[in-house]
């Protein structure tokens, strides 16, 4: 239920992606302002990701999933009525706050799983969510040509409404197991500052850039960028449903392949980094492809979306099972939260660099340039992780507990 949650919410990216035209023509602006919009959102999607321990450790679970829902989803069904530009950024930035309730779905979803099925169960999770910007393109896609623009931010937030109102009424909180009580060592401000100071998280939030970084540019800009080529709105929402296939399969195998080869391995750390190394590859090899080949061939950007999709998710699949072998108490609440968010910076500077200051300019080419170099630098992250300095801290801090 949370992973058909968090993919309604992921829905509203692609979704807006797809009427930006009739929002500048209703509003007056061009396209980079209305664009600029999804900017501020994404910034406002990495501070509530930061903040969302605090949120949870004052609000509990379903307190702070009724927080989440309603800045969702009030602007959502107001969105398409906005009377300026102003207002309509003001909502974008409301609703990027939803984000809050991430990190938590991801946090109960460890305390809730046994040890070898965490990287499977987190996969899941992060497939579905992020394959909701698929779904949000194929469901506009076909209500945009039957029922009109303004009726895609109405349905789709009516299903996540109703999906919310399932997942409030079937949750039941008080059954987390009991795995080290978060807060029991210190503050959460002493708990921060302690997390800030492990050069380890840093380079697992650089190892991710290169997944979010890619997700976020196939999920916001593929609509336009298929736009610009000379696709309808149909053929985008297949192509984007290509993109929600490689997204979910990739999850899902890399969260399994994850669980069985850190059994195998002696440091389980350093094999569920492994597996999320591979999806720097994986991104490197395709975005340089998606730039010089013939993309007006249907078929070759089909395949290309759906295998950076699917490089994308595999760091995703991988990457919140890491958390549980490294960290436990109060930095187990915090990390994933922390963590995710500074690598989803991702969520507003890869649309603002692929779409707007790029794809704007017709320059698609460096936009796509950019997810190869973002991928690049997650490739040498992950190499300092499994080795040298990386690697011997990890080891040390997690026969320690990080205690």
């Amino acid at each position: 239920m949370s992973s058909l949650v968090g993919s309604t919410m992921a829905s509203f990216i692609s979704q807006f992606s797809m009427t930006v035209n009739q929002l500048s023509e209703k509003l007056g602006a061009g396209q980079e302002i209305i664009l600029f919009s999804e900017v501020l959102k994404s910034f406002s999607i990495v501070i509530g990701m930061l903040i969302s321990g605090v949120i949870y450790k004052r609000l509990k679970l379903k307190k702070t999933f009724l927080l989440a829902m309603a800045l969702l989803l009030l602007p959502q069904f107001s969105i398409a009525y906005s009377p300026n530009v102003f207002t309509l950024m003001v909502l974008k930035i409301l609703q990027g706050f939803a984000t809050i309730i991430f990190p938590v779905f991801i946090l109960v979803i460890i305390q809730w799983m046994e040890a070898n099925h965490i990287g499977f169960a987190t996969a899941m999770f992060n497939g579905i969510f992020y394959g909701g910007s698929g779904l949000g393109a194929i469901a506009t896609g076909f209500i945009i040509p039957r029922l009109g623009w303004e009726a895609s931010y109405l349905i789709l937030g009516i299903i996540s409404l109703m999906l919310g109102i399932i997942w409030f009424f079937t949750i039941d909180e008080k059954n987390q197991n009991n795995t080290e009580s978060v807060g029991s060592s210190g503050t959460i401000r002493a708990t921060y500052i302690e997390m800030v100071k492990k050069p380890e998280i840093w380079l697992l939030v650089l190892g991710l850039l290169g997944s979010t970084w890619a997700l976020q540019a196939v999920a916001v800009d593929m609509p336009i960028f298929g736009e610009y080529i000379g696709y309808g709105a149909e053929d985008i929402g297949k192509i984007m449903a290509f993109t929600t296939i490689g997204t979910v399969i990739a999850s899902l195998i890399s969260g399994k392949v994850s669980d069985m080869y850190s059994q195998r391995t002696i440091n389980k750390v350093s094999g569920r980094i492994f597996i999320m190394m591979l999806s720097s590859i994986i991104i490197f090899i395709f975005t340089l492809l998606i730039i010089v080949l013939d993309l007006n061939n249907f078929y070759i950007f089909y395949i290309l979306a759906l295998f950076i999709s699917f490089g994308g998710a595999w760091g995703l699949g991988s990457f919140y099972s890491i958390f549980p072998e490294m960290f436990r108490g109060d930095m187990l609440e915090i990390a994933p939260g922390f963590a995710g968010g500074i690598a989803d910076i991702s969520v507003p500077l890869a649309p603002f660099v692929v779409g707007i200051v790029f794809g704007a300019r017709g320059l698609w080419s460096l936009g796509w340039l950019s997810c190869t170099i973002m991928s690049g630098l997650s490739l040498i992250a992950c190499i300092f992780l499994l080795s040298g300095f990386g690697k011997r801290k990890i080891n040390e801090n997690h026969c320690n507990g990080f205690k």
